[in-house]
């Protein structure tokens, strides 16, 4: 369903307060907190979708294939160098 998980701890009280800070100043994302295998603390934050101002929340999908070729091609060079 959409729902978040939180754990009554203060740590998750504290991300959870700084994550709606940066979605004030824009940014949007999904965050997932495990300990043990137990998720902790699910939430989305800001827009999935902008445009049409839906919200985002812990099972919001988001297209990252042009943000994974940065990831890829640092790593490549990260490999190449330490060779």
């Amino acid at each position: 369903s959409g729902e978040s998980y939180i754990a009554p701890q203060q740590s998750i009280y504290t991300l959870d307060s700084a994550l709606r800070s940066l979605a004030d100043g824009g940014l949007s994302g999904t965050i997932l907190v495990a300990r043990d295998d137990r998720v902790v603390f699910a939430r989305g934050f800001g827009f999935a979708d902008r445009e049409r101002r839906i919200p985002a929340d812990a099972n919001t999908r988001y297209h990252v294939a042009g943000v994974t070729k940065a990831f890829t091609a640092a790593a490549v060079s990260g490999a190449a160098f330490a060779s």
